[in-house]
């Protein structure tokens, strides 16, 4: 299939193309399952192997088992990390109503999750470490003396996790909290009303993101930034973000991992930059280091698809009258920052065909966005490009996209 610049660019919904893409990787998985299977056992891989059946798709494209097999194909893997695989195929068995009974060594706090379904079973804390059976039997997980839970959902087939050391396992830039119930409420409460509001305001964009995304995991927010998140390439479909009461604050985290993953997913198919400039670096309008050709791309990338929401979000009056000039004063900022970004990654780096597409979709859709804040209040413009223009004199080389450490005031 040829891969479309516009839809990759910006939203495009659960197209052809979308799924396409996202069969590619399933068939991948699965592809590196049987390499593994010929190459040794693996707990209830064979299980797993002789199922083909929808939710199995959904399963090789589940998170978790993107880690897994990430971390399967480096090598060797100790015991413990194989006989995770029986979390998969509880899942499967559950999704399919195939009878299952396994034999497995129970994670920390005496739980073992069904790693790809809400469904997770904890036992007395005691017997953390041990080796117990569960087992599987019309659609139900089940192991002697253990309670059943289910993860909160916050779409169809959306749901929050912070147990499964499966999910928490690569989860490092910011860490992982650990919620009271109370607070896992409101966490999920927020992320509901967020996705709802991204399903009214963008429904293209919605359809993809709750299609890839599977988990949402709570993170610690130590020194009370507005927001922290983070995505994994090598566990794609789930976001790692801290909560916050502001719903449209975690729309636009959502939007913006959302779309590095997007991204990360299309460089697979095709990496956009030619190999041999991952080591070049240039002034990044958002730090005050310097930064990847690639992350420039992928920064542009995201702050555009957020701004061309949170355009809608002000045409459609779903923001707060408080919030509004903060708003505008955001989107301002990002403006001059995608600016900046694409005049390096243009400037600087040799693109593939598809890679010059998508680029071009970019620039096409931020000059809008400069035609779109003519009609902000002229202060908050002025503002902001204000404090763009501050940044480059301290951290770049005059109008050029290279890189140079602060210079300090006389």
């Amino acid at each position: 299939m040829d891969w479309t610049p516009d839809f990759w660019a910006l939203s495009g919904g659960e197209t052809e193309e979308w799924r396409a893409a996202l069969d590619a990787r399933a068939r991948r998985a699965l592809e590196d399952l049987r390499g593994l299977a010929s190459a040794g056992a693996v707990p209830r891989l064979r299980f797993f192997l002789e199922r083909d059946h929808p939710a199995r798709r959904r399963l090789l494209l589940f998170p978790a088992l993107d880690h897994w097999l990430f971390r399967a194909r480096g090598g060797a893997e100790p015991e413990e990390h194989l006989a995770a695989f029986q979390s998969f195929a509880a899942a499967l068995a559950l999704e399919t109503g195939a009878p299952l009974k396994l034999r497995v060594r129970l994670g920390p706090g005496g739980r073992f999750h069904a790693t790809g379904r809400r469904e997770w079973l904890t036992f007395p804390r005691a017997k953390a470490g041990e080796v117990v059976e569960v087992s599987v039997r019309k659609g139900r997980l089940s192991g002697p003396g253990a309670r059943l839970a289910l993860l909160p959902e916050l779409a169809p087939g959306v749901w929050v996790d912070f147990r499964d050391p499966l999910i928490l396992e690569p989860v490092r830039v910011h860490p992982p909290a650990a919620p009271t119930p109370a607070q896992e409420k409101a966490y999920a409460r927020v992320l509901r009303h967020a996705l709802g509001e991204i399903a009214r305001l963008d429904p293209g964009l919605h359809a993809e993101l709750s299609g890839f995304i599977r988990v949402l995991i709570p993170l610690e927010n130590p020194k009370k930034y507005g927001s922290v998140s983070s995505s994994y390439q090598s566990m794609r479909g789930a976001l790692g973000l801290s909560h916050s009461e502001d719903s449209l604050l975690q729309q636009e985290t959502l939007i913006h991992e959302f779309c590095h993953q997007k991204a990360n997913l299309l460089s697979e198919l095709d990496p956009l930059i030619l190999p041999g400039q991952g080591g070049q670096v240039f002034y990044s309008p958002l730090r005050p280091d310097a930064r990847r050709l690639r992350g420039l791309l992928l920064g542009a990338h995201a702050f555009v698809n957020v701004n061309r929401y949170l355009l809608r979000a002000l045409d459609a009056d779903a923001v707060p009258r408080r919030a509004r000039d903060s708003v505008a004063r955001n989107i301002c900022r990002r403006a001059w920052h995608v600016e900046d970004m694409l005049r390096s990654v243009s400037g600087y780096a040799s693109l593939t065909a598809l890679g010059q597409g998508f680029l071009l979709r970019l620039w096409r859709e931020a000059m809008l966005h400069h035609h779109a804040v003519l009609a902000f209040p002229k202060s908050l413009v002025d503002e902001a490009r204000a404090k763009h223009r501050e940044h480059r004199a301290r951290y770049a080389l005059g109008d050029t996209g290279i890189f140079q450490p602060a210079k300090e005031a006389a």
